[in-house]
C-alpha cells in the first residue's frame, strides 16, 4: 500500500510539473470559440507564478478515494518568463501531502521540485504544444516517511523530450491556466507579476 500510494504521488506531482512546466502562445488568427480557447494569445509574454498551494489541493485531491488523505502542505515558488519564442520555468517548490493508513499509521510524501527548464511553443486554435524541452538541471526527490520514521529522499532526473505535448489554456488579463489534455483535475493558475 505504501508503495501503490507512492508511486500515484509521485506520478500526479511529475504530471503536474510537467505541466508547469511549459505553456505559451504564438499570435494566431482567432479561432473560433472553444470552451478552452487561449482567449488573448497577446497576454502571455511576460512573468508569471504559479499558485503552488492550488496545486497541492489538486494534487491530494486527484488521488484515489481509497487514500485517506488527511492534510496538504505547500511551500516555495514557481516561476515562468514567456518571450515570443521561449518560456523557462523555475521550480524551487515542494508538496507535501500526509494519508491515514490501517491502525491510524500516517504515511507523508513530500516532493521538492528544484530547477529550470526551457523550452519553445506553438499555438495550433485552442492547443498549445511544447516542444524542443530542455529539463537542464531540473529534478524531483521524493521524501516518505511513516509515522515520521524513515526520510531518505529519492532523487530522479527529469529527462529532456524533443516530442510534443498538448495542453489546454486560457489567458486573459491577469490570470493564465494551463491544464494538461487528459487530467482536467490538474490546473495549473498562474498570476502576471508586474506589468504587462
Amino acid at each position: 500500500m505504501v508503495n501503490g500510494r507512492t508511486a500515484r504521488t509521485a506520478a500526479v506531482a511529475l504530471a503536474a510539473a510537467a505541466v508547469l512546466v511549459l505553456s505559451g502562445c504564438h499570435s494566431t488568427p482567432t479561432p473560433p470559440p472553444h470552451p478552452h480557447s487561449l482567449i488573448d494569445a497577446a497576454c502571455v509574454p511576460g512573468h508569471w507564478t504559479n499558485d503552488i498551494e492550488t496545486l497541492a489541493q489538486e494534487t491530494a485531491d486527484s488521488l484515489p478515494e481509497s487514500i485517506d488523505v488527511v492534510g496538504h502542505t505547500s511551500s516555495g515558488t514557481q516561476t515562468y518568463a514567456f518571450t515570443a519564442h521561449r518560456v523557462t520555468i523555475v521550480n524551487d517548490f515542494t508538496i507535501d501531502i500526509s494519508a491515514q493508513l490501517e491502525g491510524a499509521h500516517i504515511l507523508e510524501t513530500a516532493q521538492n521540485h528544484h530547477g529550470t527548464v526551457t523550452a519553445g511553443w506553438t499555438l495550433d486554435h485552442h492547443e498549445l504544444h511544447f516542444t524542443n524541452v530542455d529539463n537542464g538541471d531540473y529534478k524531483v526527490t521524493t521524501t516518505v516517511t511513516v509515522d515520521g520514521q524513515g526520510g531518505r529522499g529519492t532523487t530522479i532526473p527529469v529527462p529532456d523530450t524533443a516530442s510534443s505535448t498538448a495542453f489546454d489554456a486560457v489567458c486573459r488579463g491577469n490570470g493564465f491556466t494551463i491544464t494538461p489534455q487528459g487530467a482536467d483535475d490538474l490546473v495549473s493558475h498562474l498570476s502576471r507579476v508586474g506589468s504587462h
